[in-house]
């Protein structure tokens, strides 16, 4: 007779490592369906068991305590509930920053043979393929667009990505990019020439849907993935060839695309021209670097009424508001807009506590990065921390996710498993 039970125990790791891969598949793809396999995840985590034995774990080994340390951001937020007014809100965003809490608890409880170095790759080539399936139905949508109205205007920004908001995409992708240079410049001979070619080609392939996107944010997260990785190849790896050659090739891509996508770069000269004061804005605008310097300078009134503390977990939506009416900052009020950087909403929900903790989890893993020489967790906070500047990523399920993730997944691989991955 066939015994479910004594299967599953048998089985586990490998249905953790196989969600872990239809996860990583799912995260470009569609944020609702992220909830439903982190559900699973979850679940499988409960029935597993064995809380002596992942207590040890996490009590025996320095690298997973600094790994539960990350949830460290979620009970931040819990503490903030102690001085909160609106407690409903508060509820609700804790429900949605779960996920800050389970993925540090998951792969701080994960026993060694659950990932292995195939395991891990696995993961990154699951996520590559989602990246790319998720840009071929946006392509596909925008195709059928054009078809109906014979605009051109369908293949970028907000109209391409019907499905997510544009810079959440373009993060997606520059961390896609990030891990293919990652795998070919630490696998690149080990690989076919065949597959070679297709990751190169990929990198082409995710330039153009990033340009596409026009995402401020993503376009200069790509550039600086582009950059850090040529000059790793020089400085560490000591290729001068290869890095020359890319150092000539990324400049006339940039230049190349500013004749093939000039709707992108006419959004970004409307940015640099609002940036420099060449183009005036009113606090009725809807462009977008204007209405985020409202809102930022909104954001540092409030930080400033209560530096310390802030205003608590469930109040920082109602007091953005309040603030945007008091200053007439009309379209953020009326779309409800949070603070477009996550250092401010943090420091306005929990004060500078509160954001001393972000600061923190983001410093270990960058840290452990530098000292390793690893040029994925390098590239992946870089990207994180440029994208917090301009999103409050910790608002919307699809930046929690992300991080959380993939935070907890590379630290995993970089201080558990003692990874040699070299820039």
């Amino acid at each position: 007779m066939f015994d479910i039970q004594s299967y599953y125990k048998r089985n586990q790791s490998a249905i953790t490592a196989g969600f872990l891969v239809v996860l990583a598949f799912a995260i470009p793809l569609y944020d609702k369906l992220v909830v439903y396999i982190i559900s699973l995840i979850l679940l499988n985590w409960l029935i597993g068991g064995g809380w002596r034995k992942r207590y040890n774990l996490i009590r025996k080994n320095t690298s997973r305590r600094y790994l539960l340390a990350f949830s460290s951001i979620y009970f931040a937020y819990c503490i903030g509930l102690l001085y909160t007014s609106n407690f409903s809100y508060a509820l609700m965003d804790l429900g949605m920053k779960l996920s800050l809490l389970i993925f540090p608890l998951l792969f701080a409880t994960m026993e060694d043979d659950v990932i292995d170095e195939k395991g891990l790759y696995r993961i990154f080539y699951s996520y590559l393929i989602g990246s790319v399936g998720v840009t071929l139905v946006v392509l596909v949508w925008a195709f059928m667009n054009f078809t109906r109205t014979n605009s051109t205007e369908v293949f970028y920004y907000k109209y391409l990505s019907a499905f997510q908001h544009p810079s959440y995409l373009a993060m997606n992708l520059d961390f896609a990019v990030a891990g293919i240079i990652f795998i070919l410049l630490s696998k690149g001979k080990d690989l076919s020439k065949r597959l070679r070619k297709l990751l190169i080609m990929l990198i082409v392939y995710f330039f153009a849907i990033i340009i596409m996107l026009a995402s401020k944010a993503g376009i200069i997260s790509l550039l600086m993935v582009l950059v850090f990785s040529i000059a790793s190849i020089i400085i560490y790896r000591k290729d001068y060839v290869i890095g020359l050659l890319f150092l000539f090739i990324v400049p006339f891509s940039f230049i190349g695309a500013y004749y093939v996508f000039p709707n992108t770069f006419t959004r970004i000269n409307k940015t640099t021209d609002v940036v420099t004061g060449a183009s005036q804005y009113d606090s009725n605008t809807s462009e977008g670097t204007g209405e985020r310097l409202l809102i930022w300078g909104a954001s540092l009134e409030l930080v400033r009424k209560n530096p310390i503390l802030g205003v608590g977990t469930g109040d920082v939506k109602d007091v953005l508001l309040q603030k945007y009416q008091e200053k007439g900052i009309t379209n953020a009020y009326l779309l409800r807009l949070n603070a477009h950087n996550q250092y401010l909403q943090t420091t306005i929900a929990l004060g500078i506590l509160g954001l001393l903790v972000v600061l923190g989890c983001l410093f270990l893993p960058l840290y452990e990065a530098l000292r390793q020489k690893n040029i994925l967790v390098f590239l992946f906070i870089l990207i994180v921390a440029f994208n917090l500047l301009v999103e409050s990523m910790f608002e919307r399920q699809a930046g929690i996710v992300f991080y959380s993730f993939f935070n907890a997944l590379l630290f995993f691989w970089m201080r558990v498993m003692k990874s040699k991955a070299l820039f």
